[in-house]
């Protein structure tokens, strides 16, 4: 095989309704890549995660009408040996999946709350302590999955001036969270110091 050839080429009609099909995100799992894209189903076009296998990119299983929106970002959930998945979407929502249960159900759904009318989320990450951390236009939201609430506990108001549009956790050092945004600026925000921080608040 030639250098810079592609190992497998995959047409999307092959995986999606040639009317629609748009990829937007592709995460990379243990033995499988989970795709975050489009099906048109009748006049209606939804936002679906495929996961396929690394080898055929045969389908392995579906996950239709994720979002009412397309998918900003497709991560996966550290210490889920790959069977855990994060997404979030236009639709301003993030939802987290379990690839084991059926049903094709998020486990979590977590509506952005910062009281902005039509607020969209971009970038959505989860840490092995299960914080976690979206960027809601130009600001960070951070959730405690285990507690249950749907509110965020703190919110970064004045890291970024324009839309955040990458929200990434360290993958080791657990308690560091990178985000970047369109005012071109990188911030590395440390979600365990949090009664320092002066670019944030908690709820009232």
């Amino acid at each position: 095989m030639a250098a810079g050839q592609p190992v497998q080429f995959l047409p999307l009609s092959r995986h999606a309704d040639k009317k629609g099909g748009y990829v937007f995100r592709i995460c990379l799992l243990p033995s499988s890549i989970a795709v975050a894209s489009q099906q048109r189903v009748g006049a209606r076009i939804n936002s679906v995660i495929r996961v396929l296998d690394e080898a055929t990119l045969a389908e392995i299983s579906l996950l239709p009408a994720c979002h009412d929106q397309p998918i900003t970002d497709l991560q996966v959930i550290p210490g889920s040996q790959g069977q855990g998945l994060v997404s979030c979407s236009r639709d301003g929502t993030a939802k987290l999946w379990d690839l084991r249960s059926s049903g094709g159900q998020p486990v979590v759904t977590i509506a952005a709350s910062n009281n902005k009318k039509d607020a969209q989320i971009f970038g959505a990450s989860v840490n092995a302590d299960n914080t976690l951390a979206v960027g809601v236009d130009s600001e960070v939201l951070l959730y405690d999955i285990n507690s249950g609430k749907k509110g965020p506990y703190f919110t970064y108001t004045d890291a970024h001036m324009d839309i955040v549009n990458c929200v990434k956790f360290h993958p080791t050092r657990t308690n560091l969270c990178m985000t970047g945004g369109e005012d071109t600026l990188i911030n590395v925000l440390d979600v365990t110091d949090l009664h320092n921080e002066d670019d944030g608040q908690a709820p009232k």
